[in-house]
């Protein structure tokens, strides 16, 4: 046979041979070959058909459909079934195992031939973007599953973001990460395997910084979001749980604002463990300020500026704000800093977050100044020298940023700090 060829698969010979006689070939690099299911078992992997018919009204011959699209040959083929079968269990089961199209036997010829026209030409277009695909995992622009890699991610995101927002009703926008729990070095491979089983061909995904995935799920809202990841969760093994923030795109024009607001939402997620937020995206909760809204405000417009109700709303407010940045910093230095103490105290008037590995400890202390300022003292004592630093923050602009800003800047002068003190000695 030659490529690009047709071929109808029938125990009716009669059948067969009747509807190849009707079959309009428009190039000359097509050609109709007619098989009965046990010949095609055998031999239809050989032939690289661009369109198969399959005639049957026996519900267990549709398992064939599955055989065929297991054959490397024709992964890509379009499937027509031919059939006077009309019951709901046995089409629904015949697009299930993967036709694209279904005729009656007794169809008229010009619709027999419009339907292979078009299985024709969605071969031509699922070729196309198979090569296309496979150009771009040459280039390491995707990887074998067809996710971005981490340089073109964040550029490529931004772009469809932007035609999202025009073209669909419900587009959610969702960052994924294994959870802190999850020790092993396997856990994103293991994630991604999950992400392929549960993501639909129309889904984006990539990978973005710190090991996340960037997802975009179209014609999804929140509802769908948690069911996606409910899904998700189902197909990871026990040892492997991931957290994500996820937010419907609607109402947020700048992906950058979109990022930013999930990234934070995702802290939370990672510290309750194996859990879902979604960024409410009202214009309330869009404004560029800090969200600072708590108790002590609302004291603060009643007149009531009792210390101690002051003291008790800064120790909760700190906690709340402090909590997931020391998560998230912990996960990131406790791999780099060997051997090394990282700690977390709190009480009513003040918060401390020490770096500590035997003579060299580095301490944040924030602190309760009054009701509009907060205070942050960072000492530093290595083996060869010293150093104290305040500074001071108004309520307003202090936010879990902040706090995360001051202790990665304090962590990483720490390592850095530790490594010359340990070549200093050796010298």
């Amino acid at each position: 046979m030659k490529e690009n060829n047709v071929i109808i698969i029938s125990d009716n010979k009669n059948f067969a041979t009747n509807l190849a006689s009707k079959v309009l070939l428009l190039r000359s690099s097509d050609s109709v070959g007619v098989m009965d299911y046990k010949k095609a078992g055998q031999r239809v992997n050989n032939h690289p058909a661009d369109l198969i018919l399959i005639h049957t009204n026996d519900l267990e011959q549709l398992n064939f459909i599955k055989t065929i699209k297991n054959f490397s040959n024709l992964k890509r083929a379009s499937i027509l079934l031919v059939s006077d079968n009309r019951e709901s269990d046995f089409l629904c089961r015949a697009f299930d195992f993967g036709i694209d199209d279904f005729i009656e036997e007794n169809t008229d010829e010009t619709v027999l031939n419009m339907r292979i026209m078009w299985g024709l030409k969605k071969k031509l277009l699922t070729d196309m973007s198979h090569k296309k695909s496979s150009l771009l995992s040459l280039i390491e622009v995707t990887d074998k599953n067809g996710y971005f890699e981490k340089a073109y991610t964040q550029m490529l995101f931004e772009r469809e973001y932007k035609k999202c927002l025009t073209r669909y009703d419900n587009t959610i926008f969702m960052i994924l990460l294994a959870d802190i729990r999850c020790k092993s070095q396997m856990a994103n491979k293991t994630i991604e395997e999950a992400l392929v089983k549960t993501l639909r061909e129309t889904d984006l995904c990539g990978h973005a910084p710190d090991e996340k995935f960037y997802l975009l799920l179209y014609k999804t809202d929140e509802k769908g979001a948690k069911k996606f990841f409910q899904r998700l969760n189902n197909i990871l093994p026990f040892e492997t749980s991931v957290s994500a923030a996820a937010m419907n795109i609607s109402g947020v024009e700048n992906f950058k604002v979109a990022e930013k607001s999930l990234n934070k939402k995702l802290v939370q997620s990672l510290t309750s463990v194996n859990a879902i937020n979604i960024v409410e995206t009202t214009p309330k909760n869009l404004t560029s300020k800090v969200d600072n809204v708590d108790r002590l405000a609302d004291r603060q417009k009643n007149g009531l500026t009792n210390i101690k109700y002051l003291q008790r709303d800064f120790a909760k407010r700190m906690e709340k704000l402090i909590s997931p940045a020391f998560f998230k910093m912990q996960a990131i230095y406790e791999p780099k800093l060997f051997n090394t103490d990282i700690l977390q105290v709190f009480n009513s008037s003040e918060c401390r977050f020490i770096i500590k590995k035997e003579n060299n400890k580095s301490e944040i202390v924030i602190k309760y100044n009054n009701d509009r300022q907060i205070g942050v003292e960072i000492t530093e004592n290595f083996k060869f020298k010293s150093n104290k630093e305040e500074l001071s923050f108004s309520q307003e602009e202090f936010s879990s940023e902040k706090v995360e800003n001051i202790i990665q800047t304090v962590a990483e002068k720490f390592r850095k700090n530790l490594y010359k003190n340990e070549e200093e000695s050796i010298l």
